[in-house]
């Protein structure tokens, strides 16, 4: 039984992994765009990453990680600009970058398949602890009919009152409000 969960959660982990690296390969790289262009979108992924990591969002970290690695990896390298002196730094800097992110996968790797894990043995426990039958819930009962909305603004009506429950001021200047003809003074 503990085998069986530990092999879905692996092939769930292994899904997503299928997903991002899809994802990484599926991005075209245009050689005539500046390479910078793919520096900067792979080190957004990770840092989105990061990100995830941060709140606590395990498997949307492991799908960026992988994405971001993938991509840098399998497609930027092949940009025809990769190797110029003029971008040497920031390709030394993502491929800092993406070998943390290595290590980070390496770490989530493990976590994900303890989180599955849990997840199979919390679903396990709930099935076996609802109740074999359903009963149907009953039906909530009719609503009774709503009153007709009350005027809410003060010339909307002759014999409109105030809403209760204003301070006692409000609803004063609300009243001597409603009782002009012209409360904003424009006739005469």
């Amino acid at each position: 039984m503990q085998g069986q969960r530990r092999e879905r959660a692996k092939r769930k982990r292994d899904e997503l992994r299928r997903r991002a690296e899809v994802a990484g390969r599926g991005t075209h790289i245009d050689s005539s765009a500046p390479i910078s262009r793919y520096f900067n979108a792979t080190r957004t992924m990770l840092s989105q990453a990061r990100v995830y990591r941060a709140e606590g969002n395990a498997p949307d970290a492991y799908i960026l990680y992988w994405r971001g690695a993938t991509f840098y990896i399998e497609r930027v390298a092949k940009h025809a600009r990769y190797n110029d002196a003029s971008v040497r730094m920031i390709q030394q800097a993502t491929g800092k970058e993406v070998k943390s992110a290595m290590t980070m996968l390496e770490e989530l790797d493990r976590e994900l398949v303890m989180l599955f894990e849990m997840e199979e043995e919390s679903s396990a426990a709930m099935a076996a602890a609802a109740p074999a039958t359903t009963t149907a819930l009953p039906r909530p009962a009719a609503a009774a009919p709503r009153p007709p909305p009350q005027a809410t603004h003060p010339t909307a009506s002759a014999t409109a009152s105030p809403p209760s429950g204003l301070l006692p001021e409000v609803q004063a200047a609300m009243s001597a409000f409603a009782s002009t003809d012209d409360p904003l003074g424009e006739i005469g």
